[in-house]
């Protein structure tokens, strides 16, 4: 394990806890999923409770969690779940509840420094050692057909050296499908190396899983390329690794266009392009007709085996690493010739080069680039320029986009690998907020081991869960609520009936009334959006010793105010649809 930079710290002091409790050696209590939990955290008077609560749409997935802290050591302590019954024979059987144990790691790289709860792994029994806290997650699955109501099940907490201990679960299951929405991208950006195809395809079927609808495949076409007779001839035989992405991606069942992201300028990263320059300079006839042969082999390739649309990104935020940039041009230029859709990442970003001989500002690199691409992703949010809060702006800028016929997406809020409230807040709130058609974010893990900064081995990371991808598909439900009560709303606003149509008019007022609070003027150019409420520096970086408070966004919400949002909406949702 990598040296700590950064030490969490909670001074509060423990609540009074009955005669029970100190007798059988532990105290069990209830926490948002959000909120990171630490081995030394201490339990809030408000959170020893016996219950746990949460609402669902059908057909959906739903986490809580649980903890424990330790008076005594606690030895193999097991976690044990009955059905969830509403008493009137309705079920929900206790095999479509995944229960795991939080897993604290230390990250290393740019986000290292400090001992974080990271990883969800299934576990037979686990050691909860005297005067530290243990976390517990548990995620239901409710079948589409399930009846709704008001579902209760037992959690057994069972140490091998203490009584058992039980809390409830209380799940209420709403009359509500969420519909799916069309024309909006939840993507995860991985690529570089590849595992063996059928870890490749548990992946996909993971990140589906998580909620994500496409994928955005940063890395090489990995296919062999050569001459005959004059004519460039690409071999895909089934084995190269953008064929490979594209099979696990149909397999696993996603519904929106792929985005590939083809390189950077090492050569390792832009197989296309380096093959296409030792046929001849950038701006040469040679490279030009070379790189859309070899385009075009692809696309054919394509069509044959009845591929989804693929989006072509030539190259990785080119307009902060301007060194990218003439290539950028060039390439998008040929691909736009071919008929393909184009989009690049970064857009917006702060030039960290000179470009054709002088330093650029953003606006300008975005307009050099703007009549060439059909998806622009801008960093952190709805930010035209890096580190500047307009919305004004921003609105002006969808308008223009939308009119021609573009899309705007946002791109890497935040980056941490274990910051699950940032997740579900770029995917969620702040995407609907921003009025953008997608959110992705780098990067997903597992695949070649990039995002696996805790420096796990194979054997470790199999099986596990990353806690933030619950934060991306809690943030894609809460845009689904969003979405589902909106169609509602605007069918409900067409109908001959005045009080449908006030009905349409309260549950929206109500909604944005809530989504009022958000408030992302503090968020800082960097992918990192997480603050200590007190004090410390951001994780990973260096300066004080310690870190305490919650992890918050600064972003207007408090974590409650993320449920209340979607139950607000979910209530719009089964009014309006009673009457419609």
């Amino acid at each position: 394990m990598e040296r700590e930079i950064a030490r969490y710290v909670d001074d509060s002091p423990m609540p009074e806890v009955s005669r029970g409790e100190r007798e059988r050696g532990y105290v069990l209590f209830a926490r948002s999923w959000m909120e990171m939990t630490f081995p030394n955290s201490i339990p809030r008077k408000d959170e020893l409770t016996g219950t746990l609560e949460s609402f669902t749409a059908l057909g959906e997935y739903e986490p809580t969690t649980f903890c424990v802290r330790a008076l005594k050591d606690l030895k193999n302590a097991r976690v044990a779940v009955s059905d969830l019954t509403d008493g009137d024979g309705g079920v929900i059987s206790r095999e479509n509840i995944d229960v795991r144990v939080v897993r604290c790691l230390v990250p290393g790289g740019r986000f290292g420094g400090m001992l974080i709860p990271a990883l969800l792994e299934k576990r037979a029994s686990v050691d909860v050692d005297r005067d530290t806290t243990g976390q517990f997650w548990l995620t239901v699955w409710v079948p589409s057909d399930a009846r709704p109501g008001h579902y209760k099940c037992q959690i057994k907490f069972s140490p091998e050296n203490a009584r058992p201990g039980t809390l409830e679960w209380r799940l209420r299951v709403l009359p509500i499908k969420l519909e799916e929405p069309r024309g909006v991208s939840f993507a995860i950006k991985e690529g570089h190396s590849l595992p063996p195809y059928p870890i490749l395809r548990e992946h996909f079927e993971e990140m589906r899983r998580h909620g994500m609808n496409t994928f955005e495949y940063r890395g090489l076409l990995g296919a062999k390329m050569g001459l005959k007779d004059g004519k460039v001839v690409v071999t895909l035989n089934g084995t190269s690794a953008l064929e490979m992405v594209m099979k696990a991606y149909m397999e696993a069942g996603y519904t929106e266009p792929v985005h590939w992201n083809m390189g950077s300028e090492q050569g390792r990263m832009a197989d296309i392009r380096q093959w296409c320059l030792e046929r001849g300079p950038l701006e040469s006839e040679a490279f030009a007709d070379c790189y859309r042969q070899v385009i075009g082999a692809v696309l054919e390739e394509g069509r044959r085996r009845g591929w989804p649309e693929i989006i072509f990104g030539p190259e990785d935020e080119p307009t902060e690493w301007c060194q990218r940039m003439e290539a950028t041009v060039r390439c998008l230029k040929l691909l736009k010739g071919l008929g393909v859709r184009t989009g690049e990442n970064g857009v917006g970003g702060r030039p960290l080069r000179p470009f054709r001989g002088r330093q650029w500002t953003s606006d300008e690199l975005l307009e050099e680039l703007y009549p060439l691409l059909d998806i622009l992703l801008f960093h952190d949010g709805p930010f035209l320029r890096r580190g500047v809060y307009d919305m004004g702006a921003w609105e002006g800028f969808l308008r223009r986009a939308k009119g021609d016929g573009k899309e705007v997406r946002i791109y890497n809020v935040d980056n941490t690998p274990y910051h699950a409230e940032a997740k579900r807040f770029a995917y969620g709130l702040l995407l609907w907020y921003a009025k953008a058609d997608g959110a992705h974010l780098w990067q997903y893990g597992g695949m070649g081991g990039g995002l696996n900064s805790f420096n796990l081995t194979p054997e470790e990371e199999a099986g596990g869960l990353y806690i933030f991808w619950e934060g991306m598909r809690e943030g894609v439900k809460d845009y689904k609520y969003l979405y589902t009560l909106h169609a509602l709303i605007a069918k409900a606003k067409k109908s001959g009936k005045s009080v449908v149509r006030e009905m349409a008019d309260k549950a929206e007022g109500e909604v944005n009334a809530m989504l009022a609070k958000i408030d992302v003027s503090k968020f800082v150019p960097r992918p990192v959006q997480g603050r200590w409420t007190g004090g410390g520096p951001v994780a990973g970086e260096p300066g004080e010793k310690t870190v305490s408070g919650v992890y918050k966004m600064r972003n207007g919400l408090e974590f409650s105010d993320y449920e209340r949002i979607r139950w607000t909406a979910a209530q719009g949702i089964m009014r309006l649809q009673d009457m419609i």
